[in-house]
């Protein structure tokens, strides 16, 4: 049985880690999750706030002749 080394893999993971609850578009649970991990608090809030949701924009109609 391979012997497991708490200090080895704490060198390894990152500072700051995110987990986030996917949810569909009525606000209901998915049951699947993103998790997102970095060494700087400023790389994981960039990743945060690309994840919001935006509107699709609307394409005018255009009048034919």
């Amino acid at each position: 049985m391979k012997e497991i080394n708490f200090n080895q893999s704490a060198s390894r993971s990152s500072k700051v880690e995110v987990t986030v609850q996917i949810r569909d578009g009525n606000g209901n649970p998915t049951g699947k999750t993103k998790t997102y991990g970095a060494d700087s608090c400023r790389d994981v809030s960039d990743w945060y706030n690309k994840q919001k949701t935006s509107k699709k924009k609307k394409r005018k109609k255009k009048k034919g002749s």
